[in-house]
Order: C-alpha cells, then sequence, then structure tokens
C-alpha cells in the first residue's frame, strides 16, 4: 500500500487543520461580536419597579370603572396619510352623561417595546376629533382618555387594520 501524500508534510502544512482553526476562529471572533451588541442595545422589556406597576394598575382600573359608569364608547378611524403616518379620527359617545371635551389623549402602546408607544392629543372637530399617529406593523394597544385623565377606554388591534370599536374594561360598578 502506498502511504498518504501528507503523511511527511508538518501539522501547520495539512488544510484540513486551518480549515478546523478557521471555523473556530470565526465562531469566537463573531461570540465577541454578538456580546458587544448585547451589552449595547439591552431590551427594555423588563420593569423592575412592581410598586409601580401595581399602583398604576390601581389607577387605569379606577379610570376604566368611571368610563363604565358614564356609558362612554368610542371607535377610532386610520387612514394611512401619503408622506407617512395615519390620520387618526375618533368619535366619542357619551350618551349624554357627559359633554364633549375639547381634546382627547390617543395612547399607542406596544405590548413589549416602549420604544414604539406614542401619545397624541386629538382636537375636537365637527362631530370628531383628529390627529395624526405614527402605527406600529405589529399589535398594539389603543387608549383614548381625557386630559385629566379620570377616564379610559381601551382597545386593541392585531396589526394594521382601519378601525377599532373601543369601550371601558372590566365588571359594572354598582
Amino acid at each position: 500500500m502506498s502511504e498518504p501524500e501528507t503523511a511527511g508534510q508538518q501539522w501547520h502544512q495539512q488544510p484540513a487543520i486551518w480549515i478546523v482553526l478557521g471555523v473556530l476562529a470565526f465562531t469566537v471572533v463573531s461570540s465577541f461580536i454578538l456580546l458587544v451588541l448585547a451589552l449595547q442595545n439591552p431590551p427594555q422589556m423588563v420593569v423592575e419597579d412592581y410598586t409601580t406597576i401595581a399602583e398604576t394598575s390601581a389607577r387605569e382600573l379606577q379610570r376604566d370603572k368611571r368610563a363604565q359608569q358614564l356609558g362612554l364608547q368610542a371607535a377610532v378611524e386610520f387612514v394611512a396619510n401619503p408622506g407617512g403616518g395615519y390620520q387618526a379620527s375618533a368619535r366619542l359617545d357619551s350618551a349624554g352623561l357627559l359633554p364633549a371635551p375639547q381634546r382627547l389623549r390617543l395612547r399607542v402602546k406596544h405590548s413589549t417595546l416602549t420604544a414604539l408607544d406614542s401619545d397624541i392629543l386629538l382636537e375636537r372637530t365637527t362631530g370628531a376629533y383628529a390627529g395624526t399617529v405614527n402605527l406600529p406593523d405589529s399589535p398594539f394597544d389603543l387608549f383614548i382618555e381625557d386630559e385629566a385623565g379620570t377616564w379610559r377606554l381601551s382597545g386593541r388591534l392585531p396589526g394594521p387594520v382601519s378601525r377599532v370599536e373601543m369601550e371601558a374594561l372590566g365588571p359594572a360598578a354598582p
């Protein structure tokens, strides 16, 4: 039998060794690059102050109950603007229990990424409230409230759609 051609070569002259070492070096360098990127851009999904979350939830529940007591309902429509963003048009039905406010606050909240959240004021026009908002392409929550924050209506959009009906959350208050 004849001996392989590489039998008399040194280890550093073997191509297979350099392929293995190249893959290992690439893996180590890539890992360090990913580590640096992860440390420079941490996710903002984790909240450390749970007391603030509990207090905020209690306040929001009170605002939801107040909206329910007033019999508030709203419909919000979104029409894409040619220059970007959406024109939001909201109609508020208060069954005559609440005088029409001059402005409404529309809050767009992403489920996990706070960088996609936005707040806008909708100005009252003839029979509706209007404003411009940027909507994320992913699912998001909508909240409409008065400027003083005494009541709140909620709705959820599963993605880019044109209309959402909003109502108060929670059981009816006695």
